[in-house]
């Protein structure tokens, strides 16, 4: 049964999202004829309804016809341009519609940024390398020139829907899950994570649908990842820190004078049992000389004994000396390098041993930007949902 369903407006735009499916190891399949879309034992069918350069009522039609091919999907994702050009608020329409047909309290999600392709949207206002998008080519495009940097003040323009713009500096706590989630962080993992327990039409340009998608277990349900930090540095605790506001991971603390690894297994034992990311940290102060190797060996400890009692789907080590005593406590012969997720933050897989096979990603204390963490523990939860999913 097909899970996903995108409908985008060119063949390109919509190769990209379905690439991102793929990445995930869903069957994707690309159809350009709104009559094959239910013809092929795919979890994710995109459709291309070739309606980028098309007035609105044929460009809306077409969308109907394409949304109501695949009435079964879970998700229904409305592929937008990152420019912002097409019939962004008629297709939007549409598809909601058709949505609502089994959704009634269905809405729209309207995200239009891919950050990894720098378009971003940044207090109201949609940029592409930095530069609102109307002063870009894109507002002098020869067939639907973008006219304005708002998407807010481009739906009002293009549908009747009421559309309203949610910043995150006004945003007010206590009105659900979402909203805390957008109070939080910019980040479309979290809003992702948050927008999962609603029913929307994703309207966005590629990465928001897919991380939706995630969200709500298509294509597999990761097991757990565990970090085990033994780096102290400032950059450090930044990355971890974005990994708690980001992806919802929580830590324990390792104090120097306690070392007690039985004490510690228990307590990221407990974490585990209700959130998908759990860690052990140094925590944040003095430290006496000569106790770095007891600190590494007693967090190897601690990451052999949590593998052993619990099923976890992967290991973020990061500290160049922690990432070998993990491995090393793992009974592991070597590690398989499989990619590097970010400069010198290496992914791949313990080498022989009890735990063969274990996705495992490591790096240096003082390497990556503020992302780094967090990247490098979604490329661990993505091997694990393919391999479950497998």
């Amino acid at each position: 049964m097909t899970e996903v369903l995108v409908v985008a407006d060119d063949l390109t735009g919509g190769n990209a999202t379905g690439a991102l499916f793929a990445r995930r190891g869903l069957r994707t399949v690309t159809v350009s004829d709104v009559a094959h879309a239910g013809r092929h034992a795919a979890d994710v069918v995109v459709v291309n309804t070739q309606t980028r350069h098309v007035s609105g009522e044929p460009a809306a039609a077409a969308v109907r016809r394409a949304v109501t091919a695949v009435p079964a999907a879970r998700l229904v994702i409305k592929r937008i341009d990152t420019t912002l050009r097409g019939n962004i608020g008629a297709e939007l329409e549409a598809a909601l519609t058709v949505v609502r047909r089994r959704w009634p309290a269905a809405r729209a999600l309207f995200v239009p940024a891919y950050p990894a392709a720098d378009r971003t949207t940044v207090d109201g206002v949609h940029l592409i390398d930095g530069v609102p998008v109307a002063q870009t080519e894109a507002g002098r495009d020869p067939f639907r020139p973008v006219s304005t940097s708002r998407p807010v003040e481009l739906l009002r323009a293009q549908t009747a829907l009421p559309a309203c713009e949610i910043k995150l500096a006004t945003v007010r706590a206590g009105s659900g899950v979402l909203t805390r989630a957008l109070e939080a962080a910019a980040d479309l993992t979290a809003l992702a994570a948050a927008a999962a327990e609603h029913d929307w039409l994703s309207v966005d340009s590629g990465p928001f649908g897919a991380a939706l998608a995630a969200a709500k277990g298509i294509g597999g349900i990761p097991q757990p990842v565990i970090i085990i930090a033994g780096s102290a540095t400032g950059r450090t605790r930044e990355q971890l820190a974005q990994t708690e506001r980001v992806l919802g991971a929580r830590f324990i603390d390792l104090y120097p004078h306690d070392l007690d690894p039985g004490r510690l297994h228990q307590g990221l034992a407990a974490l585990l049992a209700d959130t998908a990311i759990a860690g052990i940290r140094v925590a944040d102060g003095p430290m006496a000389a000569g106790l770095a190797a007891d600190i590494t060996g007693t967090l190897g400890e601690v990451a052999r004994r949590v593998i052993a009692s619990h099923r976890v789907g992967g290991v973020y080590a990061t500290g160049g000396d922690v990432s070998a005593a993990v491995v090393h406590a793992l009974g592991a012969e070597g590690f398989a390098v499989e990619t590097e997720v970010r400069p010198l933050a290496v992914a791949g897989r313990l080498v022989g041993g009890p735990n063969h096979g274990l996705p495992f990603a490591a790096k240096g204390g003082l390497i990556g930007d503020h992302r780094a963490a967090v990247d490098c523990v979604e490329h661990l939860r993505l091997a694990s949902a393919i391999e479950r999913k497998l």
